[in-house]
């Protein structure tokens, strides 16, 4: 059809929030009349088409443009699998949470060592598939028949020798580091210019001001490449330690040994390549001579996986059938790396924690009301901490749910040998009758897990009392009716009303202050996952110290493993459900919509120190709408009002922040149910906090508005609470009156996605194209 693709005169521009509202519901056009007039399918800009082929609502020129985004995060089905990437997504969004440094010697090593901690997450997914797949389903199952029968298809592998067992369990983790590749590589940003700013940021300064701020980081592939080394070198020396130890013959032995130290070397120099700044630190300066040596590595250890799996299937092991005799045993190297990691990342932690308190961060929006950062200004050091326990949440659960799946999961050697010998009575018939022979040979087989899969079981017990306990807490403060703010609701209706109100027993006002009671939840939501975080710590801590103590001895007779058992089924069964949340994700469109709410609010900073995580949707959408600002504004009298609804605010503001001087003179900014000070300035302090907002403010004023509501739990005022605020501020009245709808029902909030229906929006747009108007 012909399109009248005019562009100039007034625009106002709409940014959506999360869960991708399509932009018929943004224009308020039926969807069949609504044109894409710039940009992509994935994320574009689109306006109301009208019969006879214009996109112009009235003869003056003023347009009503849409601009939708949500494709960049809920498209494609494979999206969903993004699910099991929550650990990843949470690591690199502490990064963002670093505090501004005051001494730039710690904010370095801050950022160095979650990129550590990152990489330990990589290899904690590596080991948790191999634990499933090498030790429990090959190695131990697969040498007991009533085990093995319980595989399915896999079944005939209980016939192989212990070393094709082995390399066989290991091809769906090697698989698995190609797919993590692949979703690593997609949604790079164009190559600009420069490269991106350093990762630490000094007091005072404003990084999303910087326009080389969402330049392609060129360091993410040789992170990258590190991590798929580790990975590959991690599975490899994995597969190795068995034949290298119990490989029949001299020369199978020193074969296996070569493979495993040179798999050892590849591995301690991803681990280096990752902690140096000068390779894989955002922004580092004069490494791209690296990226070819990184590449190389990476493919070196593909190479030395492929053979030592090869050398694993074809040396002779002896495994725990050895002589005649079954003895029950683990994976030989897997615990002790399990361990090892535990520790490390106990380590990183740790220091993560002294770096971001030698920062001194909650004293950073101290003297600014409102701007207080999270966590006490420990917002890094707790979300790294979840993501170390979401990855450690996935990777126990998933093993324990297998480990119930196909046999009885033990702490032992000598558990599982006791159990053993129990089968072996019956079986011989020494209880006498053939029924409990019978069972004997379809009882569950024990498989022996980690000593840290029992101490994780425990810690879902506390964790689960401390959740009950939080909710408790916060229930009882929704639930209280403070007469002081119901005095106050009744006030902003009625101001002519003497003070003090008789003890109010208005109904409908004491109805609207635990609506607002309810929204607040947001603004102690950090205190709550720092109990949450720091029970689970304690007790995975305390696991580790009773294990230590008491001669690295754990039976199925430990009070901690009596504990866990309750643990290991709840455990189990959320990572279960994340797996088949991923799953109809996977199938139904509507749900997978859904899910992309996670990542519309977690991949919209860039990747910083995991390179595999989801793409990051800013590194598209802010320089988009840069670009078509610019065509908006190429006449003096053209204005454009960016109109941000929740997130869709978040990333106006980070636009405006990057305009240039004539593009910004010719655009005013409105917001409404936005985050921007609540939950990303007192988050993100170094990108979002005082600083970045008053240069916002000033660069805007006076043509920003800021519609918010006290029902609101998203969104919030940017600088001056209370009704009747001058500036960018502007508190709806919510409801706008004390009184029942016309059905007898509560008058109607605008919680978070009432302002569309509030004349007020409108009246806000005018003013805000009115003030960038030229005169």
């Amino acid at each position: 059809m012909d399109i009248d693709r005019t562009e100039h005169g007034l625009t106002e521009l709409r940014v959506h929030g999360v869960s991708g509202t399509p932009p018929s519901a943004m224009l308020k056009h039926p969807e069949v009349l609504v044109e894409r007039v710039a940009g992509t399918p994935t994320a574009g800009f689109y306006r109301r088409w009208y019969p006879g082929g214009t996109t112009t609502d009235d003869p003056d020129h003023r347009h009503l443009e849409a601009y939708g985004w949500g494709g960049l995060t809920s498209g494609p089905a494979s999206r969903a699998l993004w699910m099991l990437l929550l650990p990843f997504t949470l690591v690199n969004l502490s990064h963002w949470m670093l505090p501004q440094h005051r001494r730039s010697r710690l904010g370095a090593v801050s950022v160095t060592l979650l990129r550590l901690l990152g990489l330990s997450l990589t290899l904690t997914m590596m080991l948790s598939v191999a634990e499933m797949t090498m030790d429990l389903a090959a190695w131990q199952c697969g040498a007991m028949r009533p085990c093995a029968n319980r595989m399915g298809l896999l079944s005939g592998a209980a016939g192989w020798t212990p070393g094709e067992r082995v390399a066989f369990g290991a091809l769906l983790p090697g698989l698995l580091i190609g797919l993590l590749w692949r979703l690593g590589r997609s949604g790079a940003a164009t190559d600009a210019g420069s490269t991106p700013p350093r990762p630490s940021v000094a007091l005072g300064d404003v990084p999303l001001a910087e326009e080389a701020f969402w330049h392609r980081d060129l360091s993410t592939r040789r992170l990258r490449a590190a991590h798929v080394t580790a990975w590959a070198s991690g599975l490899a020396l994995l597969a190795l330690v068995a034949p290298a130890r119990y490989g029949i013959g001299h020369t199978a032995r020193l074969i296996a040994g070569l493979l495993l130290g040179a798999d050892a070397v590849l591995l301690a120099v991803a681990i280096a390549l990752v902690a140096s700044s000068l390779a894989t630190g955002r922004g580092g300066p004069g490494a791209q001579h690296l990226d070819r040596p990184a590449n190389q590595l990476r493919k070196i250890s593909l190479g030395l996986l492929a053979a030592s799996l090869l050398a694993t299937a074809l040396i002779g092991t002896r495994g725990p059938d050895a002589n005649g005799s079954f003895v029950p045993s683990f994976l030989p190297g897997l615990h002790g790396f399990v361990t090892a990691m535990l520790i490390g990342q106990t380590v990183l932690l740790i220091g993560i924690t002294v770096c971001v308190a030698g920062q001194r961060p909650w004293q950073v929006g101290s003297a600014h009301n409102g701007y207080r950062v999270a966590a006490g200004g420990f917002g890094a050091p707790l979300t790294a901490v979840l993501s170390w326990l979401v990855a450690g949440a996935l990777a126990t659960g998933l093993g324990l749910w297998l480990a119930r799946f196909l046999g009885q999961p033990v702490p032992t050697t000598a558990d599982a040998v006791d159990r053993l010998k129990v089968f072996d009575d019956l079986i011989n018939n020494q209880s006498g009758g053939l029924g409990p022979r019978v069972d004997a040979l379809t009882a569950p087989r024990p498989l022996i897990l980690p000593p840290p899969y029992f101490w994780a079981g425990a810690a879902a017990v506390f964790v689960l009392a401390a959740v009950l306990v939080a909710a408790c807490i916060v229930f009882w403060r929704v639930r209280r009716r403070p007469p002081a703010e119901v005095v106050g609701v009744l006030a902003e209706h009625a101001p002519e009303i003497p003070k003090p109100v008789p003890a109010v027993a208005d109904p409908i006002a004491t109805w609207v202050v635990g609506r607002r009671r309810l929204a607040r939840i947001t603004d102690y939501v950090d205190r709550i996952l720092a109990g949450i975080a720091t029970t689970a710590c304690v007790v995975m801590v305390y696991g580790a110290v009773a294990y230590a103590k008491g001669g690295r001895t754990l039976n199925t007779s430990s009070r901690f493993v009596e504990l866990s058992i309750p643990g290991i089924v709840l455990i189990a069964t959320a990572a279960a459900a994340v797996v088949s949340l991923a799953f109809w994700a996977f199938r139904d469109p509507a749900i997978r919509r859904y899910v992309g709410i996670i990542w519309d609010i977690a991949t919209f900073l860039p990747r910083a120190n995991h390179p595999l995580t989801p793409p990051c949707y800013g590194e598209h959408a802010v320089p988009q709408l840069i670009a078509r600002l610019r065509e908006l504004t190429t006449r003096p009298g053209d204005v454009v009002v960016l109109s941000g609804h929740s997130q869709g605010s978040v990333i106006a503001a980070a636009v405006v922040l990057q305009l240039d001087p004539v593009t910004l003179s010719r655009t005013g900014l409105l917001t409404y149910g936005s985050p921007l000070r609540r939950l990303y300035a007192r988050f993100f302090p170094a990108y979002f906090g005082w600083a970045a907002m008053s240069g916002l403010q000033a660069t805007t004023a006076p043509c920003w508005r800021n519609l918010w509501v006290p029902s609101d739990p998203i969104g919030a005022w940017q600088f001056a609470p209370g009704p009747g605020d001058v500036g960018v501020d502007v508190e709806l009245a919510d409801p706008p009156e004390l009184a029942l709808t016309p059905s007898g029902g509560q008058p109607t909030l605008v919680l978070h996605s009432g302002y569309f229906d509030r004349a007020e929006l409108a009246t806000a747009t005018a003013e805000v194209a009115a003030c960038r108007s030229p005169q």
